[in-house]
């Protein structure tokens, strides 16, 4: 399960690639540290706020590790080592995210009607991504209409649970700050 936003616009701009998990990493720590010493959204509890510091560290290494990987097998259609790391980077990814959310929601910083959402955008983004693998499984004819469905679907639920997050995120914060 891959934890961030896919942007491939942002491949098109020097850095672009760069830039996503850095500006992803970058959101995690606002939310894990808040700005000026408030709105963390885990109380700067231990647990969940180094969830989120290493959540955003990991998804930075690896997206250097993934490109350096991938670099050095180029001559293989997928090699092993890549797909190991894969499956690594996505459970490694999925364990610091289910921590960070159940941590979000336990902080009781967040509203309660809203303080599941974060989990909720994670179960999303992990079934969508289990679909994909489950559909993936032996197939070796390429892409078929069903796993480009499936994929465009998986896009859809990252980008919108990001967004949704991100606009949540920014409702509660101007709710807080009017008192009401």
């Amino acid at each position: 399960m891959t934890i961030g936003v896919a942007q491939p616009a942002l491949s098109l701009i020097p850095l672009g690639a760069s830039l996503r998990p850095a500006l992803f990493s970058t959101a995690l720590l606002v939310f894990a540290f808040g700005i000026r010493g408030f709105g963390s959204v885990t109380a700067r509890r231990p647990l969940g706020t180094i969830a989120l510091t290493l959540l955003a560290a990991w998804l930075l290494l690896g997206s250097v590790l993934q490109d350096i990987i991938a670099s050095s097998f180029s001559n293989d259609s997928l090699p092993a080592g890549l797909m190991a790391f894969g499956y690594v980077d996505s459970y490694v990814k999925f364990a610091l995210a289910l921590v960070a959310v159940v941590q979000i929601a336990r902080a009781g910083v967040v509203p309660a009607r809203w303080k599941w959402v974060p989990a909720g955008v994670v179960g999303v983004a992990s079934v969508s991504w289990l679909l994909i693998e489950i559909v993936s499984v032996g197939n070796t004819e390429g892409f078929g209409l069903g796993t480009v469905a499936l994929l465009s679907v998986d896009a859809l639920a990252r980008v919108g649970g990001t967004v949704l997050l991100g606009v949540l995120a920014i409702v509660l914060a101007d709710r807080l700050r009017n008192g009401s």
